[in-house]
């Protein structure tokens, strides 16, 4: 009798930002978020779309979408967060929705041409989960070393402070 081959899987959650499903590492995030009220600040820029409140803490929040040159999340969609951990601080990653958490093997990651997105240095792969559709699969821990993101995160402020939405270094807003 052969012993059975246990194969590799990757617990990745499922999202969907508009009409675009991504996949991240579950290892890649701090904790989600139920919907979020996005307030103005002066942040807001291509990429940061504001600021969200979680725990007394007022976090950046992000377009994915803009981020990686895919587009724009609708303006007036209400939406959940993802918060990502960066070594200075939090960023809150704006999504339309939380879909699950799958465990996928190795095998079920499909290769993904570089000309298929505008960024390919950030994606692993594509991927195709029946029930949930395609997902684009983010590279584990490409945003935690992505600059925009990086700046941002260093920009957490207590909502005690009145200061906490001037003076920006502009980051991810070109």
């Amino acid at each position: 009798m052969r012993a059975a081959v246990s194969v590799p899987r990757h617990a990745l959650m499922l999202v969907r930002c508009g009409t675009l499903g991504l996949a991240l590492d579950v290892t890649d995030i701090h904790t989600t978020l139920p919907p979020v009220t996005l307030a103005p600040s002066s942040m807001d820029g291509r990429v940061c779309r504001g600021v969200i409140e979680h725990a007394g803490v007022r976090l950046p929040a992000i377009d994915p979408l803009a981020l990686m040159g895919l587009g724009a999340l609708p303006d007036d969609a209400p939406c959940q967060a993802l918060l990502l951990r960066f070594p200075g601080g939090l960023v809150a990653m704006l999504v339309s929705q939380v879909i699950d958490i799958v465990r996928v093997p190795q095998t079920d990651l499909l290769a993904l041409s570089p000309l298929a997105v505008r960024r390919p240095e950030l994606f692993r792969a594509a991927l195709r989960v029946p029930v949930h559709g395609d997902h684009l699969v983010l590279k584990p821990g490409v945003l935690q070393t992505e600059p925009d993101l990086l700046a941002l995160s260093t920009l957490n402020a207590s909502t005690a402070d009145a200061t906490c939405t001037t003076g920006t270094t502009g980051a991810g807003n070109t």
